[in-house]
């Protein structure tokens, strides 16, 4: 089941900084969830992002915690519409840059979370599983990033 998201009126409320923007699309299938997202790091506004384009004029560029950020907007958006009222990072985030990251341009995000297994304690249902997200511009990887959760509804 596909379907097309406001990615901006999903976001109101969540957490920010907030660099998703436009219309996503949502697919989900069994236990996996993807949203295919468009991005736009603006450096204007964005003190991390600002100083990296100003003073690096050279090779402008975002640093990987904006990037895990955007992510973390994507996953929000995700775990809201599977019901998650609780959810945190458990074990270790994975970050593999694979090229600059660039500012103030329009870039793609595939997120995906797969829900692997459920397990119950002190009678409440906890769903752990993994979440991954690929930076891409113009169908160039520019960044992977992965993580397991744990969360409930």
């Amino acid at each position: 089941m596909k379907q097309q998201l406001n990615v901006e009126e999903l976001l109101k409320g969540t957490p920010r900084p907030h660099y998703l923007m436009g219309k996503a699309e949502y697919e989900k299938k069994d236990n996996k969830h993807k949203l295919q997202a468009k991005v736009n790091f603006k450096s204007e506004g964005h003190p991390s992002i600002q100083d990296r384009a100003k003073n690096y004029v050279s090779i402008p560029h975002v640093n990987v915690g904006d990037c895990c950020f955007a992510l973390w907007n994507a996953v929000h958006i995700l775990a809201g519409l599977e019901g998650y009222k609780f959810r945190t990072l458990r074990k270790e985030i994975v970050v593999v840059p694979k090229n600059i990251i660039p500012p103030d341009i329009e870039l793609d995000l595939e997120a995906k979370v797969t829900e692997e297994k459920s397990v119950i304690k002190k009678q409440e249902t906890f769903y752990l599983g993994t979440i991954n997200g690929v930076f891409f511009h113009k169908g160039i990887e520019l960044v992977n990033i992965s993580a397991s959760y744990c969360a409930k509804k």
